[in-house]
């Protein structure tokens, strides 16, 4: 396939630059912008332009026809092809070379990835956690009420909406990306199963020795409480290899074990990460009612009242001295921190009494039959900072 370079024309796209992560294994994201001729009402002028890659088509349909059922916040939108009267969310697009790619446009997100986070500062703030992980269980309340199961919940997977500030609070929206393994709860057997293996459940690890249909909301609750469990303590509760997560008799670590938490967060992580699905949060809806429990004053409030008492604090001291105050209305700001060690080297994967004992960065990807292979994956996962004991 022809390798797309800025100024290059996608139909009614003109490409900017490769996204950073945008190279997956399935597809290419790139930033776009919408040719000055061609502009519509209901698309921006920025989007972001996902370009299926050759043997992909399939997938990429299947996943704009899941995206095509989503409206809400925390959920990425996809753009219709503009002149379509029906709904049609993937075009067909001749290129340089005479070759012919399929595409979709979807919402761009300027806030970076929770992969970032992450990286530059290890762990997150409490507050800050909370709302990340609340917004995030909104979205799959909203996915699963359409019937979806995301399968791919995992920093990369995460952006936020603007660099601004929320109303009253200092962080942006998370929004939920990516449905390229995605599935209907109501149909498991169609898709193809891929996982990255640090994020996953165990029932997708154990894929092919199991019934597929055990792929329920309760796999991506799971993820979503490794999603959680990384963002407050800067590690992994199985580590990096899949042989803690699929031995029943290694727990979860309590979060209370690595830092000062609420106990109702502990409780909920730890229901959250149960192995066997069933004794997991079995809706979206369950966690939610669990999360209105949590004992973490909302950011919105301790940020705007530390910003409002900072302004007046300035005000007063400057007004002492007989001068004015530089900034009469100062806005707080995150102090960014060093990720809390070095990148790991990926050692190679290996198969250990039948499961898959891979690199932490390792995507475990399988065909209908029973026997999962492991490819390279293009999310770099941090390792735990301490090496949990059995």
């Amino acid at each position: 396939m022809y390798k797309l370079q800025p100024g290059d024309v996608v139909r009614f796209y003109e490409i900017t630059r490769l996204l950073d992560e945008g190279q997956g294994g399935m597809s290419a994201v790139y930033e776009a912008r919408m040719r000055p001729h061609r502009q519509v009402s209901n698309i921006p002028p920025r989007v972001a332009l996902k370009i299926a890659l050759p043997n992909y088509e399939d997938r990429l349909r299947s996943e704009a026809d899941f995206m095509g059922r989503f409206s809400h916040t925390n959920v990425v939108r996809v753009f219709g092809i503009p002149g379509v009267e029906n709904p049609a969310f993937v075009g067909r697009a001749k290129l340089k070379d005479r070759s012919e790619v399929a595409y979709m446009a979807m919402e761009f997100l300027t806030g970076g990835s929770l992969t970032d986070q992450v990286e530059q500062r290890g762990r997150l703030g409490l507050r800050e956690a909370t709302l990340v992980a609340r917004d995030l269980a909104l979205a799959l309340q909203h996915i699963h009420s359409r019937r979806v199961i995301n399968l791919d919940i995992k920093p990369d997977n995460v952006l936020f909406r603007g660099n601004g500030r929320r109303w009253l609070g200092m962080y942006p929206e998370a929004v939920l990306c990516d449905f390229g393994i995605a599935r209907d709860v109501d149909y498991p057997y169609f898709g193809e199963h891929a996982a990255t293996l640090v994020f996953a459940a165990p029932e997708q690890i154990q894929y092919g020795q199991v019934d597929p249909t055990r792929l329920t909301f309760a796999t991506d609750i799971f993820q979503w409480g490794i999603l959680v469990y990384l963002m407050v303590t800067g590690d992994l509760p199985f580590g990096g290899d899949g042989g803690a997560l699929l031995d029943p008799s290694y727990p979860a670590p309590p979060v209370s074990s690595r830092r000062r938490v609420p106990k109702e967060l502990d409780q909920m992580l730890q229901r959250a990460l149960q192995k066997d699905p069933h004794r997991r949060y079995q809706t979206a809806d369950e966690l939610l009612r669990d999360m209105k429990q949590l004992r973490v004053p909302p950011v919105r409030q301790a940020v705007f009242f530390s910003a409002v008492g900072a302004g007046l604090l300035a005000t007063a001291l400057a007004a002492g001295k007989g001068v004015a105050p530089t900034d009469p209305h100062p806005v707080p700001t995150f102090t960014m921190r060093p990720p809390l060690t070095a990148p790991p080297t990926v050692p190679s994967a290996e198969v250990t009494s039948g499961a898959v004992v891979a690199p932490a960065s390792a995507v475990i990807t399988a065909s209908a039959t029973p026997t999962p292979t492991v490819q390279p994956s293009t999310t770099p996962a941090r390792p735990p900072t301490s090496t949990p004991s059995s």
